[in-house]
């Protein structure tokens, strides 16, 4: 199985990497070697060890981007809250603590342990800032952070297995339609009602399959938003699909999965095979074209 993933920076698809369909691609690189030490700790869900985990892991994971990206990179390059610190962690962990608070109640959460933990956080403290821009390693730290660290709280329901949320599947790449399964090219391709300021803001949307809306640019269709998956960590796309990185000056960046076409005919629901990169026009997607000119 292969996807392809790519970044969309300032709206401009400035590169591709080609890899394995049932995860990041290791041939990067991956930033960190942190220790695997710790003491081992309590395997349950209980609120000690969720809230030990999401502190812990959004804390190193703020901390980090603090110390290696400066001002907005923090938001229109890695999609962090701020401006400080402080409410970047407490964002992060407010997110990760839903979440696995949820999927404790529900037995999804695979056991935590305290090793792993630290695990995650010694990794990203020993590790140096990288050479050159963030925007020229950002794909890569979260490769590295979505390997060391959400793993840590992996879910535990296995494919076709019933499942209540994506994050309950044991196949990181799988998304949850009552039942955990690979994705589909339909499944980034349906009409939904998208929030957010600028086209590929991310909001939830249940009535999509990936569970993510992404909002569209003015168009002649009348279309709002794309149903599509969250791919910040190089999973969940369908076979073939892009991973596109969407960031601008003041906005917060996104990272969500695309469809390449050749003509209108490998697309559905009414969406357009159209250029995203004017730099590129023979790279097309299922999207969505502009207003024609007056």
């Amino acid at each position: 199985m292969r996807t392809w993933m790519c970044l969309l920076a300032v709206g401009a698809l400035w590169a591709c990497d080609d890899g394995d369909g049932d995860g990041p691609d290791t041939g990067m690189i991956v930033i960190g070697a942190g220790g695997e030490g710790g003491a081992g700790g309590d395997g349950g869900g209980g609120g000690d060890i969720v809230d030990a985990y999401c502190d812990g892991v959004a804390t190193a994971k703020c901390t980090y981007v603090f110390k290696c990206a400066e001002g907005l990179a923090r938001g229109s390059t890695f999609g962090l809250s701020g401006p400080s610190l402080e409410e970047c962690v407490a964002a992060e962990a407010g997110r990760c603590l839903t979440d696995a608070r949820d999927r404790a109640n529900r037995g999804t959460l695979r056991p935590i342990v305290q090793g792993e933990i630290d695990a995650c956080v010694a990794g990203l403290a020993g590790t140096a800032c990288p050479p050159g821009a963030p925007d020229d390693w950002v794909t890569m730290f979260y490769q590295f952070y979505g390997q060391r660290c959400t793993s840590v709280g992996a879910g535990v329901v296995p494919d076709g297995g019933d499942c209540g949320s994506r994050n309950d599947c044991q196949t990181r790449a799988n998304i949850c339609e009552e039942t955990c399964r690979p994705a589909r090219p339909a499944d980034v391709m349906s009409d939904c009602a998208a929030t957010g300021r600028r086209p590929g803001d991310l909001n939830a949307d249940a009535n999509c399959v990936g569970g993510s809306c992404a909002k569209l640019a003015n168009n002649d269709a009348g279309k709002e938003g794309i149903c599509t998956i969250d791919c910040t960590e190089g999973f969940g796309c369908p076979s073939g699909a892009y991973c596109l990185r969407s960031s601008s000056i003041g906005g917060i960046a996104t990272w969500y999965c695309t469809w390449p076409c050749e003509d209108d005919g490998d697309c559905e629901n009414g969406f357009e095979c159209t250029p995203i990169n004017p730099d590129e026009p023979a790279e097309k997607h299922c999207a969505v074209r502009p207003p024609a000119e007056d």
